[in-house]
């Protein structure tokens, strides 16, 4: 008989360092598979996108310092706040999160791009600019959907690791979407070859 893997014990036990220590394992991840989408979208051309370890490991840290720990107390004031997991008490947890966490969370990630990239705010919101409003319509798509499964079904003390992977999907998209093939041309000054 197979048995199942069981988070709930470190989660009792150490709630907070586990939720951050995978917070950062699934944002190293997330860090790794951006790079790796990078490196096969400009095959072309490999030597010009190197492993960035420097990066991996920002990455991790904003996951073990910030992802981690935010979500932890984010999700235990929500159950708190709202703690019923009826349609209309989901939906008012989801709206809360829209509100008030995600700008937080959509600062950070800037921030965070604009430090581990060396860019001023003003460079990557004029990269950004163009890709904003497909972004804005899949993560309005993608994130409250996810947030309401969340909170309807999955245990407050997995809560965290819900979110977690959720970014480690939305991440590997907005890469993809980012260096898709106009974005490469523009970025590296190269026809990319679209018949790979």
């Amino acid at each position: 008989m197979a048995s199942s893997i069981d988070l709930s014990p470190p989660c009792d036990k150490h709630p907070l360092a586990t939720k951050s220590i995978t917070a950062s394992t699934i944002y190293g991840i997330a860090d790794a598979a951006c790079q790796g989408i990078v490196r096969y979208r400009t095959a072309q051309h490999p030597e010009e996108i190197p492993w960035n370890v420097k990066k991996l490991m920002k990455a991790a840290a904003i996951g073990l310092f910030i992802a981690g720990p935010t979500a932890h107390f984010w999700y235990n004031f929500a159950s708190k706040v709202i703690p019923a997991r009826t349609f209309m008490g989901t939906f008012k947890k989801m709206a809360l999160e829209q509100l008030i966490l995600a700008p937080i969370s959509a600062a950070t990630v800037l921030a965070f791009s604009v430090f581990v990239q060396g860019k001023t705010v003003n460079q990557m919101a004029s990269e950004l600019e163009p890709l904003f409003p497909a972004i804005l319509k899949n993560e309005l798509l993608l994130w409250p959907a996810s947030a309401f499964i969340t909170y309807r079904h999955v245990p407050v003390h997995l809560q965290p690791l819900a979110r977690n992977l959720t970014f480690l999907v939305w991440s590997m998209y907005l890469t993809y979407y980012a260096y898709s093939p106009v974005m490469i041309e523009a970025a590296l000054g190269w026809k990319y070859d679209t018949t790979k």
